[in-house]
């Protein structure tokens, strides 16, 4: 007696996902003797056993099997070997959908402010191929191109680039290639943006611009700077010489490095500058002062000096005129503020303002 063709039971359709997991009926009915039934993927064995039961007769074999993205385009086929007869068999060819394993970002995320920089974002083989979207700080960008090429074996790679102007505002804000696989949700890959920008604002503490200074005298000059990334390095020099005083110090989004300068007769028309530096493909941002110092030596004295009783040029009550730091000279208690401010690289504006009185 022949068997009845086999018959797959367990699969209303051949499209699954991956991750899911099939189980698959192997059935025969009739045949004497019944035939025996084995499993194939791909025309390669799989463990199973069968078993015969019933009346009417029928063999039937179980087939428990995790879908993975490489079943994709997989025919899982049932045989039925009797000892009268051709052997028969039933087939099923399964469709997998799958979203990619990854989304990477490719490149710097370092651009100069308005500078521009170009990212590409890559996704995984997936089935069906998925949408690229690019996102900064939860705006949605439009990308440069997008690419789509079948990947080896099945399924598809999706490449989309970006090109980014840096914006200051765009600093630290996460940079988002998403990737959406329909039906099964999406994939993401985040980078943070930085943008190198110079300070917005530089400013000196110094001495108002009519105060002079005996030798010996010492001043305090003080250098800050406001914003800027990375933070700017702050270096002073004299006459274009630099210096090496003073320490760089750092607190509530504002760096600041002071000098203090030992009176000399060289220091009579010096220029003192402060410089910014940060990013090195900008220019830095900088402001500078000059000293007048005395250079005879001190009269006695006498009527008509005020060698006592109050303070000389350059001088403090008690003989040491120390600016910056609560000393006297002209302009009793007063001190100056050179201002540069901008951030675009260059010094956009100067001005001095000191208080008078005690």
């Amino acid at each position: 007696m022949t068997p009845n063709p086999p018959v797959i039971e367990g699969l209303e359709s051949p499209d699954v996902r991956a991750g899911d997991t099939l189980r698959l009926v192997c059935v025969v009915r009739g045949g004497n003797p019944l035939p025996s039934l084995h499993w194939e993927k791909d025309g390669w064995p799989l463990p199973g056993s069968w078993v015969a039961e019933g009346r009417p007769p029928l063999s039937r074999s179980r087939l428990t099997l995790p879908v993975t993205p490489a079943d994709d385009g997989a025919t899982l086929r049932c045989h039925a070997h009797s000892a009268r007869g051709p052997a028969l068999s039933a087939s099923v060819t399964l469709r997998v959908t799958y979203p990619p394993a990854e989304v990477t970002i490719a490149g710097t995320p370092t651009v100069a402010e308005n500078g521009t920089v170009t990212l590409s974002c890559t996704s995984a083989p997936s089935n069906p191929p998925v949408r690229l979207r690019w996102w900064l700080g939860g705006r949605e960008l439009l990308p440069t191109d997008t690419t789509r090429t079948q990947a080896e074996g099945r399924g598809s790679v999706t490449v989309s680039n970006v090109t980014l102007v840096g914006r200051r505002r765009d600093h630290g804000r996460p940079l988002v290639c998403e990737a959406v696989t329909a039906g099964l949700g999406a994939r993401s890959a985040t980078l943070l943006l930085s943008v190198t920008h110079p300070p917005q604002e530089l400013w000196l503490e110094t001495p108002p611009p009519n105060a002079t200074f005996r030798v010996g005298a010492r001043v305090r000059l003080g250098c800050h700077a406001r914003g800027g990334h990375p933070s700017p390095r702050l270096t002073w020099s004299k006459d274009g010489r630099p210096l090496k005083e003073g320490a760089q110090t750092e607190g509530g989004g504002v760096v600041s490095r002071e000098l203090v300068v030992t009176a000399t007769p060289s220091d009579n028309g010096a220029t003192y500058r402060c410089q910014a530096s940060g990013d090195p493909r900008g220019p830095a941002l900088g402001a500078h002062t000059r000293l007048r110092v005395l250079c005879e030596p001190p009269r006695p004295a006498g009527p008509g000096t005020r060698g006592e009783g109050g303070p000389g040029v350059g001088e403090g009550a008690g003989g040491e005129g120390t600016w910056g730091g609560g000393g006297h000279g002209v302009g009793d208690g007063g001190h100056g503020v050179v201002v540069a401010m901008g951030g675009h690289g260059g010094m956009v504006a100067m001005g001095w303002w000191w208080p008078w009185g005690g």
